[in-house]
């Protein structure tokens, strides 16, 4: 009889399934895969003001048990069972069908106010731990939400805060990758009918945009917890919030906002600046059409103030008269 473990430290993660739950350790003991199915439910705490969740209908968890491995039965009989926090953490995961996974974080130990949210979707979602990148094959979605309203930001009316708080949803048909470049600094690569839509906490700031290939460059800062690398802390830690530093769209871009239409093949915006540069591509011309004017602007390349409305003609004609 093996008794009940009563381990010291709070829970670190909980899971739950409905049909098949099997574990296969590597020989030497150090490592093992855990395969849970049927309508799996993976729940954390990495620390007091985050929650991290992923649903999925399978879920594939690679844990590594430090270098003692699995412990002996003297050990085991002695309460010291496998699950103990600091002993076996999380290296990697791979879930499949309708795969959700989220991370929320409040401002406060409570828990309370509205949190940030980050949200990545798929039907099959990798992510690695250690360097919290992550891979979504197939149709998929991430979600990025900021109550905050964010220091510096223009006073009053502004046609679109694109990337500084609110809302921001993402959308792509064949794959995303995110890879981690420095830091907490992550470059997020969507591909193929890409479109994104933007909700800001002002009212009228809304944003969507359309295009072949989106690179989204986000700060994910590391979790003030002493406790260690990433792969040591409790739980699944899928990186806490995420703020958009910087968004290119590449090819076939559209983007509209409540004043003006814009056309263009490269779409480079700076999010501390507000500003974006707008390319045509060879041959081809950047059109922006403002909603209070007859004729559309056409240039080679525009610079736009998406927080004052300002445009700038770089090259190219400024107009066509009818």
């Amino acid at each position: 009889r093996i008794e009940r473990p009563a381990p010291a430290a709070r829970t670190a993660l909980v899971a739950t399934w409905r049909e098949a739950m099997a574990y296969r350790q590597a020989p030497d003991g150090a490592t093992g895969r855990l395969e849970l199915e049927g309508d799996v439910r993976v729940r954390s705490t990495p620390d007091a003001k985050t929650s991290d969740r992923l649903d999925a209908r399978a879920v594939a968890l690679d844990l590594s048990h430090g270098a003692g491995g699995v412990r002996d039965r003297a050990q085991r009989e002695e309460g010291d069972l496998l699950a103990r926090e600091g002993d076996t953490s999380l290296q990697r995961l791979k879930a499949r069908g309708d795969a959700i996974l989220e991370s929320r974080t409040w401002e406060n130990d409570q828990k309370t106010g509205d949190p940030r949210l980050f949200r990545v979707t798929g039907d099959v979602v990798e992510y690695e731990v250690e360097t919290g990148e992550a891979l979504v094959d197939g149709t998929g979605g991430l979600l990025v939400h900021d109550p905050r309203t964010r220091e510096g930001t223009v006073d009053g009316p502004v046609e679109a805060g694109f990337g500084v708080d609110g809302t921001t949803r993402f959308r792509w048909e064949r794959r995303m990758s995110m890879n981690r470049e420095v830091d907490g600094r992550y470059l997020v690569i969507m591909e193929k009918g890409v479109e994104v839509l933007h909700a800001g906490l002002v009212e009228g700031d809304t944003m969507t945009l359309t295009g072949d290939r989106l690179e989204v460059t986000i700060d994910r800062p590391e979790l003030e917890d002493p406790a260690g690398p990433r792969q040591t802390r409790a739980g699944i830690e899928l990186g806490g919030p995420a703020d958009i530093v910087r968004v290119q769209g590449k090819g076939r871009v559209f983007v509209r906002t409540p004043e003006h239409d814009v056309e263009c093949n490269d779409f480079d915006y700076n999010v501390d600046t507000g500003l974006a540069m707008l390319r045509a591509a060879p041959g081809r011309v950047v059109t922006v059409q403002t909603k209070s004017a007859m004729t559309p602007i056409r240039a080679e390349r525009v610079l736009w103030d998406l927080r004052s409305g300002r445009l700038r003609i770089l090259g190219g004609e400024g107009g066509i008269s009818r």
